[in-house]
């Protein structure tokens, strides 16, 4: 099972989908676990049955896979209130993530503006692994070399 945000997946056709159903990985939203754990683990089963089982031969992708799931999972027979009262309880907790997301941005940027020119030199060299990749390049030249010459020149 992958959960994430409802936000965070393709709206449109994308392999996630597809790679979900032949990996045998259950898509889930944020509210969507809430509201399965909260009705209880016949719930969780019935949704892997129902997907692996009945939905698979269509593959639904973006918006029809979540109103596949809307329906395993909150039901056919909900009315709209109860839909529009989940999807506000997944507002505010989306709402409250980015919030400590834009908080913890702005530590960040606060202790960049504090840096010295040596420390955010430093700093850059390392976030862009600068090292590391001259000796990844260093390695495959290294190698590929010594691949030619075992290969070409020492017959």
């Amino acid at each position: 099972m992958l959960c994430a945000p409802l936000f965070a997946y393709p709206k449109g056709k994308s392999q996630i989908y597809r790679q979900a159903f032949s990996d045998k990985v259950l898509l889930f939203s944020y509210i969507h676990i809430v509201y399965a754990l909260e009705s209880g683990v016949e719930l969780l089963i019935k949704c892997f049955r129902s997907l692996f089982n009945e939905v698979q031969s269509r593959f639904p992708i973006g918006d029809s896979y979540w109103q596949e799931l809307n329906r395993l999972v909150i039901g056919e027979g909900k009315d709209e209130g109860f839909i529009r009262q989940i999807l506000e309880v997944e507002h505010k907790l989306l709402s409250s993530i980015g919030d400590k997301e834009r908080e913890y941005y702005e530590l960040q940027e606060a202790n960049i503006e504090k840096m010295s020119r040596e420390e955010l030199i430093n700093e850059l060299k390392r976030m862009k692994r600068i090292h590391n990749r001259r000796l990844i390049i260093k390695e495959t030249l290294n190698s590929y070399r010594a691949w030619i010459e075992n290969t070409f020149i020492q017959r």
